[in-house]
């Protein structure tokens, strides 16, 4: 349960900040073997309001116009 909360939170902050989140979670888990010595302040970069600025291509655009109902 532990485990599927901290993947629903970051699919929600990967929403919150229109980050795709299947492009998300492929780049960081393929990332986390070169982290294993990581300091705090590189491990903040992976999160995905930081993550998004090195990766613009996968910033989602809403579609204006477009109900959501």
């Amino acid at each position: 349960a532990a485990n599927m909360s901290v993947i629903c939170s970051l699919l929600a902050t990967c929403k919150a900040h229109d980050v795709n989140p299947k492009e998300y979670l492929n780049d960081v888990i393929a990332q986390m073997p070169y982290h294993k010595n990581a300091t705090h302040e590189i491990l903040l970069d992976l999160l995905p309001h930081k993550w998004k600025l090195k990766h613009p291509e996968s910033i989602l655009t809403k579609q204006h116009g477009v109900s959501d109902n």
